[in-house]
């Protein structure tokens, strides 16, 4: 955050709360070695975003609240956010627009919004388009996160979810995630809706 001027202090004590947060028993895929994977991709491509910093402060908070049994995560993480960024003493502007970035998580979805947008949902999703085992490593990570939904419901639900993705005409909003991990995505899930098929 020394980009943005955010005092040091005022930023370990978040980071702190942060990493409490993303340590959660609960937690298996959405840690903050999740969090370092889209950084380090964000970072790769610094200059390729209009506001970097508000990208990296989305990518941040974007799962600081995750319970699977709720449906406003996102919600809540972005408010946390926008707090933080209050004792941040950062602009309006920026916490509205981490706020924004962290809401369009939810959909995973969109291409007609912005640039900078699309970097942290490509970010997000990366993991779709890992090798065969990194890909059932981060399965496998999910279901023990819903380890309390019974299997039936399971295999039908996460069917559900990665259809809705195979079916858009593209996965990654940027050109190069696109090209570098679609086709390998698209063969990960098909492989996993087969195996919760069987």
């Amino acid at each position: 955050m020394y980009r943005l001027g955010v005092d040091s202090s005022a930023g370990g004590v978040r980071f702190d709360e942060l990493s409490k947060r993303y340590a959660e028993p609960s937690r298996h895929y959405h840690t903050l070695d999740h969090v370092g994977a889209m950084l380090d991709i964000i970072e790769a491509h610094q200059f390729d975003l209009d506001d970097c910093p508000s990208v990296e402060l989305a990518a941040w908070f974007h799962d600081s609240i995750y319970d699977p049994h709720r449906h406003d995560n996102e919600e809540e993480s972005a408010e946390l956010a926008v707090r933080a960024l209050a004792d941040f003493k950062l602009p309006s502007a920026t916490a509205a627009r981490v706020d924004e970035l962290i809401l369009l998580t939810k959909r995973h979805f969109s291409f007609d919004i912005d640039t900078d947008a699309n970097w942290l949902i490509d970010a997000d999703l990366a993991i779709l388009g890992s090798d065969p085992a990194g890909y059932r490593t981060y399965s496998a990570a999910i279901r023990c996160e819903y380890q309390w939904v019974e299997e039936a419901a399971w295999r039908s639900g996460r069917r559900a979810v990665l259809e809705s993705l195979l079916s858009r005409h593209r996965i990654y909003g940027t050109r190069e995630m696109r090209d570098k991990f679609e086709a390998f995505a698209r063969r990960n899930m098909a492989d996993e809706i087969s195996s919760l098929a069987g």
